[in-house]
């Protein structure tokens, strides 16, 4: 009798099942869709300010982009009461 050859693809096959697969991919999916997704808007800085952003930026191995996006969501959390109140101006 002859050696039988190893089918690497089958073996592959038999490690990995196909409805764990497709789990993993709805899952993804499903994270995508409750993801918000950035909008490009344009802001203007001194030239220096934003130099000192980027040098930063660069230390803390992040975006500018990120740094401000940060520095906005902190600004919104102080001002909630403010928030509150343009909701309770704009349903009157």
């Amino acid at each position: 009798m002859g050696k039988s050859k190893f089918d690497q693809d089958a073996a592959f096959k038999n490690l990995i099942k196909p409805e764990v697969e497709q789990e993993k991919n709805i899952g993804k999916e499903r994270q995508k869709e409750k993801r918000e997704i950035k909008k490009v808007r344009s802001l203007a800085f001194y030239p220096s300010v934003y130099e000192n952003i980027q040098k930063i930026a660069y230390i803390e191995r992040r975006s500018t982009s990120d740094i401000a996006g940060e520095l906005f969501e902190s600004y919104i959390s102080k001002n909630m009461d403010k928030l509150k109140e343009y909701e309770e101006l704009k349903n009157k």
